[in-house]
């Protein structure tokens, strides 16, 4: 392991310690991390160091760590490890700080309207969410709240694209409807609100909605507990590029 990794180690490892005390931590690096490559062990720390710093911030702005099922049952080291695990095999390295962030949030007094269960289901749910996903999330809803203006494509615009942006709008399209697919976004009433006409053409099906669209409040919420209106606008142009994403501010 690199020498340079230390400092990065040792802050992390003592933001781990506050959360689930000393052994813990030594078993978890142990297990879980410091047999990984050097630059997903780097990952992993920066992403943890992050966390920590976010981690003080909520202390300094009066919020505080809630003492109830998140501690029961070693629910916090599930947490933790589920957390490490995660930021392991995000092999972009683009969801690692919106993990950590969502781990942070859990912890708090602030987010104490989550049950035990419910917590955990969002643990899943992120889990299973590609990064892209996470954009289109946060797409829909800036579109939602008429902060982005964007072009919007007919079946002929999608047949006169670069070939780059016709492969990533059908690779878009499969990813937006496994949203649909997995009961994140409902079928009845989603839609992408940038589509021109009812027609939705996806992968591997044609997909027809009604004209009203919508982004569920659980999801939302997911989206604020990962911290997700922290991805760069930048990000939101760039994955999107067909669309000609504005920021109205």
């Amino acid at each position: 392991m690199d020498n340079d990794l230390f400092p990065i180690i040792v802050k992390a490892g003592l933001m781990l310690v506050k959360s689930v005390g000393k052994t813990t931590v030594l078993r978890i690096f142990r297990h879980l991390i410091l047999n990984q490559p050097d630059h997903v062990i780097e990952r992993v720390f920066n992403s943890l160091g992050s966390g920590e710093e976010y981690n003080d911030k909520k202390l300094q702005e009066g919020d505080t760590i809630r003492r109830d099922w998140y501690f029961e049952n070693d629910n916090n080291l599930k947490f933790v490890e589920n957390m490490v695990r995660q930021i392991i095999e995000d092999t972009q390295g683009k969801k690692s700080e919106y993990i950590t962030k969502f781990y942070v949030n859990i912890r708090f007094s602030s987010n104490d309207d989550i049950d035990e269960q419910t917590a955990f289901s969002y643990m899943e749910m992120m889990d299973s969410l590609s990064w892209r996903q996470l954009c289109i999330i946060k797409l829909l809803l800036l579109v939602k709240k008429a902060i982005v203006s964007s072009n919007r494509i007919s079946e002929e615009n999608i047949k006169n694209l670069p070939e780059d942006q016709r492969m990533a709008f059908h690779s878009i399209s499969r990813e937006y409807n496994e949203l649909i697919q997995k009961g994140y976004i409902s079928g009845n009433t989603a839609r992408p609100p940038w589509i021109s006409d009812h027609k939705w053409h996806g992968e591997p099906q044609l997909e027809e909605f009604t004209s009203g669209w919508g982004v569920p409040y659980y999801l939302e919420r997911l989206h604020d507990l990962m911290n997700l209106h922290e991805i760069p606008k930048t990000e939101i142009i760039q994955t999107f590029p067909m669309w000609d994403i504005k920021f109205k501010s």
